[in-house]
């Protein structure tokens, strides 16, 4: 299927991204309402806050983060909300936009509660793959980390380039987990697959026929959807005008819900062009 035509709504995509965006909004607002109030009239009202300059330095807005109080706690309650509930809209979503499965569009989040179960133990194993690999990776640079020193590397090599090869490495193999565990559960939506046990063996052999589409394309699409994050927190940084960044932040969920309901889309065609 071209790329054109999934860009294009079909019956439920306003539904999907809709839903996604309410649980977005119902789970993160509180915490972000909490937190622009304590700007605005706790740490707002600070001299030393009326001294800084966006964008803030690290250090800076660490401090700032600090003097929020239960607004950070709100926020991450929210966030752990959120990661349940999307696994649920997930799930029906890739019910309500799956061409095999008429008639269930209108049923997002009823249709989702059914997979709970199987995307967290997919969670499970996820987590146990990511914790291996920042084990190897952790010993690897280690042991580079030991070379450069042994062998009076130069400065730059040692602390800058080897830090950032690391920071790269980290942020592609966990990437590559996401998107492999993203597979398997796309994979036990439109199979209906109770098991999870093969589940991982499938991704694989799907990735491996697959490679530029399974890989590569999801890969730069969950890139582009933590480019969009990254867009936000700098708006954050940079803005004088809570509000501003606020409604920036609402937009930005909106376009991030659509590029998921499009890899959503993107997946169930690939699926359907591998049978």
């Amino acid at each position: 299927m071209a790329i054109v035509e999934l860009l294009k709504p079909v019956r439920g995509t306003f539904r999907v991204v809709g839903a996604r965006w309410l649980l977005y909004m119902l789970a993160m607002l509180p915490g972000m309402l909490s937190l622009s109030k304590h700007l605005d009239e706790a740490v707002g009202k600070r001299p030393w806050f009326h001294d800084l300059q966006p964008p803030l330095d690290t250090l800076s807005t660490r401090f700032v983060l600090a003097q929020l109080g239960d607004g950070v706690a709100l926020l991450l309650a929210g966030v752990g909300i959120l990661w349940l509930l999307q696994l649920v809209w997930l799930g029906g979503s890739a019910r309500v936009l799956n061409p095999r499965t008429p008639g269930v569009y209108t049923k997002v989040f009823k249709n989702g509660w059914q997979y709970l179960a199987r995307f967290l133990r997919i969670a499970i194993i996820a987590v146990i793959v990511t914790a291996v690999l920042q084990f190897a990776i952790s010993k690897l640079f280690g042991a580079l980390s030991a070379r450069a020193e042994t062998h009076a590397w130069p400065f730059y090599t040692s602390y800058i380039t080897l830090n950032m090869w690391r920071a790269a490495t980290i942020f592609v193999a966990l990437t590559l987990v996401g998107v492999i565990a993203f597979w398997m559960r796309m994979i036990a939506v439109d199979e209906g697959r109770f098991d999870t046990r093969r589940l991982p063996w499938q991704a694989l052999k799907l990735v491996r026929r697959r490679p530029f589409a399974a890989l590569l394309g999801q890969f730069l699409i969950v890139c582009a959807v933590l480019g969009i994050q990254a867009v936000a927190l700098l708006c954050w940084r940079q803005s004088p005008d809570g509000e501003v960044w606020l409604g920036a932040w609402v937009l930005l969920q909106l376009v991030t819900a659509y590029v998921w309901q499009f890899r959503i889309r993107t997946a169930l065609a690939i699926l359907q062009q591998a049978r």
